[in-house]
């Protein structure tokens, strides 16, 4: 029986042969809804979105948050690529079914860096 949403959503894979669950149109659902984020955010004050905004304007802001959306589908796809060579399901058991612990941490550890960088950059400097 197909999941509610299947037959919407899915499509086409993003890359079957490291994580056959991921499409391109959650993909795109994902980075569109990063954007829009940025948008909102931009104008609550002491945000992320607005600190950028400040230093590089919205379309800039914007344009941070889609790269940083792009960046954490590749650490999303790297640690599956990581799980698929070590021929194994989930990353750990602290967190069953969920792909292990690392898979709740992947996209964050991939972009926390460049989104600390920003912060450094416009706010301590």
């Amino acid at each position: 029986m197909p999941i509610l949403g299947e037959d919407l959503f899915g499509g086409s894979k993003l890359a079957p042969a490291i994580s056959p669950g991921k499409t391109r149109s959650g993909a795109i659902c994902g980075v569109s809804s990063a954007a829009i984020w940025m948008i909102v955010s931009a104008y609550i004050d002491n945000t992320f979105s607005s600190l950028i905004t400040q230093h590089i304007g919205l379309i800039g802001a914007v344009g941070v948050g889609l790269a940083m959306a792009v960046l954490s589908i590749f650490g999303d796809l790297y640690e599956s690529l990581l799980k698929r060579r070590a021929s194994v399901k989930d990353s750990s058991h602290l967190l069953p079914g969920h792909g292990g612990f690392w898979d709740r941490l992947d996209s964050v550890l991939a972009v926390s860096p460049i989104a600390m960088a920003f912060i450094f950059i416009f706010y301590v400097i």
